[in-house]
């Protein structure tokens, strides 16, 4: 039975082609404490499994966790079949072939190892993946005694005996010295630091919907944009067309008039109309750079917020567990808030130019904010209170939620009030990923990953704003 275990990770098989070109172009003394290569093996004989295999695998799994974590998440490699500029490759055999042939020499409960085969360079190669060493693991021995013949005529064969240790020293398997055996003793003696038992994931009452908008729609809304700003010049034009030239004394008193300002308070109109034009042309094209983020920021209203969860599965008491999870790409998240009353789009435009014709200066209603500023700020703070999540965006989104206290085997709803923005021409799968840590434990965070799936229709932005009748349209 191949001894195979889940509990670590195994490097991607997408990665192997990079190690493999890697290899392919390094020096010959390039071999590392965590990679060795061979051109090519007998994977049918028992000695060359044994003395080349086995031990491999046992000296790299009495490495020094620490140290091996440096590296390649901590795994050793052994590749057969390549070697620095040369590909041999080496004939297949079936997995359980090597099985029989390497495990009477490692234990069946020995260091964790995986066969991959792989094409590279049209030959096969073998790569056996070790398991990373962890604190609290045994010494790795040989399990059982070999004869190895030598390759001198006439000179004795040398005895690999069970219970040899073997370690890793400048990039070669060799026998272990009384400073290894200590150091590997100490290993077993030290247990790992406990982590964290947690999982973090997401409910959901219905489907998850991304967003989006009718490119047609987007269209009309700035041809209604144009004809709104547009209105008061268009007007006063039609106006001047309709009205009878002045002559004498009443003709001189209008042209004075338009000349000077209409009040302490109240300006005259001094853009030209051809400058009103350019401004508003101007104002449009920025809406519509603008667009994606307007909507973005409008379907928080609509897209309704998933369930954050956090779950202790453990028989332990955590506290004040942190969590914070990341999405990459184009993701952005916020605080659901539908608009009972209304959603002013027109706030969530860029700042149009002013309006033409004659406009009143803002003195009076600068000294009522100004009166009034102590007042509001007053309210604020004595309202105020600690957010349960705070998002920070830039590549993606980061939610980082409030720490909380978790009982043994409790599950806390982190939050039910943010919504997970992702525009409908996204088509990756969206992972979130997640890593906790709580104040009472010394070990490494708890991490994962999981997929958020939008299984819900697209929302269509703007026709949800002018279907329910919202302000700014």
């Amino acid at each position: 039975m191949l001894n195979m275990d889940t509990s670590h990770r195994p490097v991607r098989i997408s990665d192997w082609s990079a190690v493999l070109e890697a290899v392919f172009a390094a020096d010959p003394s390039d071999e590392q404490d965590w990679l060795e290569w061979k051109s090519t093996l007998d994977l049918r004989s028992k000695e060359q499994m044994a003395t080349v295999v086995a031990k491999a695998i046992i000296a790299m799994a009495n490495r020094d966790p620490d140290r091996a974590a440096r590296a390649v998440g901590g795994i050793g490699i052994l590749l057969i079949g390549i070697e620095p500029g040369n590909v041999t490759g080496v004939e297949a055999v079936d997995n359980a072939d090597l099985d029989n042939l390497i495990s009477p020499y490692v234990g069946a409960d020995g260091p964790v190892w995986l066969p991959h085969w792989t094409q590279y360079r049209g030959k096969k190669i073998l790569i056996i993946e070790i398991g990373p060493p962890q604190w609290g693991d045994p010494i790795h021995t040989f399990r059982k005694e070999i004869q190895v013949q030598s390759s001198v005529q006439g000179k004795e064969p040398r005895t690999i005996s069970n219970g040899a240790i073997f370690v890793r020293k400048l990039a070669k398997s060799a026998p272990a010295g009384h400073v290894e055996v200590t150091r590997l003793g100490d290993r077993r003696a030290t247990r790992a630091p406990e982590g964290l038992d947690l999982a973090v994931d997401i409910e959901t009452t219905s489907p998850l919907s991304r967003y989006g908008w009718d490119s047609s729609q987007l269209d009309q809304f700035l041809g209604f944009k144009r004809d709104e700003l547009m209105a008061p010049i268009i007007e006063e034009q039609q106006q001047s067309s309709r009205a009878r030239p002045s002559t004498g004394l009443f003709a001189t008193f209008a042209d004075e008039s338009s000349s000077y300002g209409l009040g302490p308070t109240r300006m005259r109109e001094k853009r030209s109309p051809a400058e009103y034009q350019s401004a508003v042309n101007a104002y449009l094209e920025d809406v519509r750079a603008a667009w994606p983020d307007i909507m973005r920021t409008a379907a928080a209203n609509f897209v309704l917020p998933p369930r954050f969860v956090l779950a202790n599965r453990s028989t332990r008491n955590y506290e004040k567990v942190l969590v914070e999870l990341y999405v990459a790409g184009e993701a952005d998240a916020a605080e659901f808030e539908p608009a009972t009353e209304g959603l002013n789009l027109d706030e969530l435009l860029p700042h149009p130019p002013r309006r033409w014709g004659p406009w009143n200066l803002p003195m009076s209603s600068m000294l009522d904010s100004i009166h009034s500023y102590g007042t509001l700020s007053n309210v604020r703070s004595a309202t105020a209170h600690p957010p349960s999540v705070t998002i920070e965006r830039g590549g993606g989104f980061r939610l980082r939620f409030a720490p909380v206290d978790l009982r043994p085997e409790q599950i806390h709803v982190l939050t039910k009030h943010v919504s997970v923005l992702i525009p409908a021409t996204r088509t990756a799968p969206v992972t979130a990923t997640w890593k906790a840590t709580a104040t009472n434990t010394d070990g490494p965070p708890a991490t994962g990953s999981f997929t958020i799936a939008f299984g819900g229709p697209d929302l269509n932005v703007l026709a949800e704003v002018l279907r329910a009748g919202r302000k700014g349209t």
